[in-house]
């Protein structure tokens, strides 16, 4: 069997869910090998890692503060990092070289950014063909410092056609032949049929309520305590659905508050079933990484995002293809939560809207297209 190496990195969740859905699409076929980059090649030079004795690193820092979400300090220290980079890319340039020449993959696979002009110089001088699968729709920082590529094994694989999208590449002079449209890399059960009246007997849901699921991402956030407060004052008659990933501390503080007799509510902790919750749910209410939107765009599921904050300077762009296609809202203020849920609630109209032009978005299985694609770089 052929070797693909996945790319992949500790840093937020998007990176890992995507590594682990493309590991699983390809195991059949290939013998595939996901490494973490920043922690398992690249340590050494990490100057989080140094500096703190050992202590942290680069993505353990940057995650404990996501859910906190202390997003400009993030931003800073994102652009800290690419400079750092920019700085050290012949120390890492020879550490990945190094480890490509010695390992001899038959393909690299990267769903992760800022590195990926040094990989596609060395996939090229190792005739080694080269996928990059942005995990973000913003594609800037994957496509960092890669202009008018060369290389003929070299694909950059998307998982929407939208000029939007594809305009930092056109920007860039990556032309067409490079650029592949293979779907979102989104796990298996994305991709399966749902009985909607099943799983909502399995999740223990009343029938007949508007569902609202809020969720904040893998790691959770104490912002879903305050989303779920604003949204206990809504006066229909709903279900939450309150996903609190791995951040158990919540769960205490979300059985503390006062439940009105007309709203029902479930507390999901960290789980495999996304899709199915996503599903069953009326309306989203998400932080805004790319990852949970291409969810809700797979699922037909009308969002409101996160952005009583600073958004992070690539998620800006989800915020702005949401509005283009009618998809959803963005929260700006945590008290017109309420209101606005309400008021889509209440419009069964602009609901079905925003279904209808999620429905318009074609979805590619991801499973069949990343195949395809590499199938067409063995017969280059």
């Amino acid at each position: 069997m052929k070797k693909i190496i996945i790319l992949t990195s500790d840093g937020g969740g998007g990176n890992l869910s995507a590594s682990n859905a493309l590991e699983g699409y390809l195991k059949d076929d290939y013998n595939v090998q996901s490494v973490h980059v920043f922690k398992d090649l690249l340590l050494s030079l990490d100057f989080v890692y140094v500096f703190s004795f050992k202590r942290y690193s680069g993505e353990s820092l940057y995650n404990s503060f996501m859910p906190k979400k202390q997003f400009r300090f993030i931003a800073v220290f994102y652009y800290i990092g690419i400079l750092y980079i920019q700085l050290m890319s012949k120390k890492i340039r020879t550490i990945l070289y190094n480890y490509f020449a010695q390992t001899k993959p038959d393909y690299i696979l990267s769903v992760i950014p800022i590195i990926n002009d040094i990989v596609l110089s060395i996939a090229q001088e190792l005739d080694i063909p080269f996928l990059l699968i942005p995990t973000d729709l913003d594609t800037r920082m994957y496509i960092l410092n890669i202009k008018n590529p060369s290389y003929k094994n070299f694909k950059i694989c998307l998982p929407f056609h939208d000029k939007d999208i594809l305009q930092p590449l056109i920007q860039s002079c990556i032309s067409a032949d490079y650029i592949s449209i293979v779907g979102a890399a989104l796990k298996p059960n994305f991709f399966e049929p749902k009985n909607n009246d099943h799983l909502k007997e399995e999740f223990l849901i009343p029938p007949n309520k508007p569902i609202i699921m809020v969720m904040m991402g893998a790691q959770g956030s104490s912002e879903l305590q305050r989303y779920a407060y604003h949204l206990l004052t809504i006066e229909n008659p709903v279900h939450l659905l309150l996903c609190i990933g791995k951040n158990s501390n919540s769960k205490a503080a979300l059985r503390n508050l006062t439940i009105p007799a007309h709203i029902t509510i479930s507390i999901i902790e960290y789980t495999q079933r996304i899709a199915d919750l996503m599903t069953i749910s009326d309306i989203i209410l998400s932080k805004s990484g790319s990852i949970s939107v291409c969810e809700a765009i797979y699922t037909n599921t009308p969002l409101l995002l996160d952005a009583t904050s600073t958004i992070l300077p690539w998620e800006k762009f989800n915020h702005t293809f949401i509005k283009t296609h009618q998809l959803g809202l963005s929260i700006t203020k945590h008290k017109n939560i309420s209101p606005i849920v309400s008021n889509l609630i209440s419009n069964a109209m602009q609901l079905e809207e925003y279904k209808n032009n999620l429905k318009k978005i074609e979805k590619l299985d991801i499973k069949t297209h990343i195949k395809n694609c590499l199938k067409t770089l063995e017969i280059l």
